[in-house]
């Protein structure tokens, strides 16, 4: 994806359209 601030955190990673924590699943 392409969320508007760029890239995801470190922490974060794409899901659709926006970035979720890593620990969170994409559904």
């Amino acid at each position: 994806c392409t969320p508007s601030g760029g890239a995801c955190g470190f922490y974060y990673h794409c899901c659709s359209n926006y970035c979720i924590t890593i620990s969170s699943t994409c559904r």
